[in-house]
């Protein structure tokens, strides 16, 4: 696919910066969730991180640039003291604020100028639009795992039936069956959620955002996940 103007001079930039070192710089396709670890690696290796493992069991390290950043300045002897947050969706000046570790996202918000006139209340989200956080309060400072402030209109609050389409499965990057996880956890059974597989969900969102039926799939998805988790270190 064509790539903006922006994100091919910054390709460019760092194959310019790492020639002659050895090091590859590769473009992948701009696909949602590429960015997650377990589905960076097989996109950039073709080796897959297997079920409860970590990527050094198949011998890679990832290292995001925020924190390659981080470990450069370290070594230079700056602290990690501010994070790059973007602040976007209906904000009257969207951008992205080099702010201090410890800014309250309220002052964040008034610093591009506030919410943009909405005919509703917006749902205000720590983090992205599919895997943040929502907030009810905005006087909580940020960290140094912050990245993201979002408003944006609230979503539909009625799910209905599941009509068994699939397509939560086949956007799934874990390849789960979140309609069955679902089902499990509205019955209790953590047994079939285990059966599921579903300490491997990576809480991505995919299942909701493409759900016909409006089913809360990844919030269940993410309670069936901890579930699971905590009866097996029960067991243990």
């Amino acid at each position: 696919a064509p790539r903006s103007p922006g994100a091919a001079a910054a390709i460019a930039a760092l194959r310019a910066a790492v020639k002659g070192s050895g090091v590859q710089v590769l473009p992948l396709p701009d696909r949602y969730p590429q960015g997650g670890e377990r589905q960076l690696i097989q996109a950039v290796t073709g080796r897959e991180v297997p079920a409860g493992g970590l990527p050094a069991d198949c011998g890679v390290i990832v290292s995001n640039v925020a924190t390659a950043a981080a470990m450069a300045d370290a070594l230079k002897g700056k602290p990690l003291a501010h994070r790059l947050i973007t602040v976007s969706g209906r904000v009257a000046r969207p951008a992205n604020v080099l702010a201090p570790v410890g800014t309250l996202f309220s002052d964040l918000l008034g610093f591009c100028g506030g919410e943009a006139a909405a005919s509703s209340p917006l749902r205000v989200i720590a983090g992205g639009p599919m895997t943040g956080l929502n907030m009810d309060r905005l006087d909580v400072p940020i960290t140094k795992v912050s990245g993201g402030l979002v408003l944006l209109p609230p979503p539909p609050l009625t799910e209905y039936n599941c009509i068994h389409c699939g397509a939560c499965s086949r956007v799934c990057p874990s390849r789960l069956i979140p309609f069955a996880i679902d089902a499990s956890v509205i019955a209790g059974d953590m047994a079939a959620c285990a059966d599921y597989h579903a300490e491997q969900c990576i809480s991505c969102g995919c299942c909701t955002y493409v759900c016909p039926a409006k089913r809360f799939l990844a919030t269940r998805a993410s309670l069936a996940r901890t579930g699971v988790l905590r009866r097996r270190r029960a067991a243990n």
